[in-house]
């Protein structure tokens, strides 16, 4: 098994016989790591100049952040400072 890996604090793709899978889903990954650090999802929202619905989305599996939105959310999640 690989683990894909840039360096990020998310860990939810591998390939397994030449299959994509989720180990721990983006949305439960950033729902766990807003609450350990004792953030609303709208005072999440606000960090990454987003609405509280879209930070609802993301953690409810509906959408994910993609982009510069998911770097954004790595690096505020990972207590890094975030340039806009």
């Amino acid at each position: 098994m690989q683990i894909a890996s840039s360096g990020n604090i998310f860990n939810y793709t591998h390939w397994c016989n030449n299959e994509v899978t989720v180990t721990n889903s983006l949305a439960e990954q950033i729902k766990t790591l807003r609450k350990t650090r004792g953030w609303t999802q709208l005072l999440l929202a606000q960090k990454l100049g987003v609405e509280q619905s879209t930070v609802s989305r993301w953690e409810s599996g509906e959408s994910r952040p993609v982009g510069v939105y998911l770097m954004f959310v790595e690096r505020l999640l990972a207590g890094k400072r975030v340039r806009k």
